[in-house]
């Protein structure tokens, strides 16, 4: 049985409206969309967000400058309306 790797950010769709590229964090939708945004915004707006991207990450040496990856269980759809209420 042979197992997938997960998917590139090159293979996933990147939200129009959320693809800065100043960005320091990347949130992962259940259906595949990545959202570029900016954690200090999260942070301010939510205290599960700040929680969330204050918990250390296990580093990645391969990874250099690309910004921290977070998977969430919600759509895009679900994610988007949470990020247009924060922006």
């Amino acid at each position: 049985m042979r197992t997938m790797d997960p998917p590139s950010i090159e293979s996933l769709s990147v939200h129009p409206a959320y693809k800065f590229a100043d960005a320091d964090l990347k949130l992962v939708s259940s259906d595949e969309v990545v959202f570029l945004v900016h954690s200090m915004i999260l942070r301010l707006a939510s205290p599960v967000f700040a929680d969330m991207v204050s918990t250390p990450q296990p580093s990645d040496p391969g990874k250099g400058s690309h910004p921290a990856s977070v998977k969430l269980a919600e759509e895009a759809d679900v994610i988007a309306a949470l990020l247009d209420s924060m922006y």
